[in-house]
């Protein structure tokens, strides 16, 4: 009843809210997904030995992580194939998903991450599938 008696004024105030407005008004994710996609840049960034901004940058601008880390590429790949190879273990801990399932995932991760570590983001967003045709099978492991 609570959420019913307070929809009339959330509707009318998205009916009369311009849509750049809307954004800063929306709630954070509740599944934290923007603050780890903060934190992993700001991990990719220490591994590199750069600023985040630095990083945010050259990415900006077209460059691949493996062109922006140069001689460190293989440490860069390393290091991100340690931190999703522990998400995907601490998923199968919380029973977000089996054993199998990350093993599967476990096993194609350093192939998967190097094609994107040697990817242009452009390039990248280009391949994503679009939404509401994505794969929804355990936690999202990024670079």
């Amino acid at each position: 009843d609570e959420k019913i008696a307070g929809l009339e004024e959330a509707i009318t105030e998205k009916i009369n809210t311009p849509p750049g407005e809307l954004k800063d008004k929306k709630p954070p994710r509740k599944d934290g997904m923007k603050a780890d996609r903060r934190e992993h840049i700001a991990s990719i960034a220490e591994v590199l030995g750069l600023e985040v901004e630095d990083l945010r940058a050259q990415l900006a601008e077209g460059a691949t992580m493996a062109e922006i880390a140069g001689d460190n590429v293989d440490v860069l790949i390393a290091a991100l194939v340690d931190d999703a190879t522990e998400k995907i273990n601490e998923a199968v801990a919380a029973e977000k998903m089996t054993q199998e399932e990350a093993d599967e995932k476990i096993a194609s991760l350093e192939e998967n991450i190097t094609e994107r570590v040697n990817t242009t983001p452009k390039d990248l967003k280009e391949k994503r599938p679009p939404r509401g045709k994505q794969v929804p099978k355990g936690p999202r492991v990024s670079i």
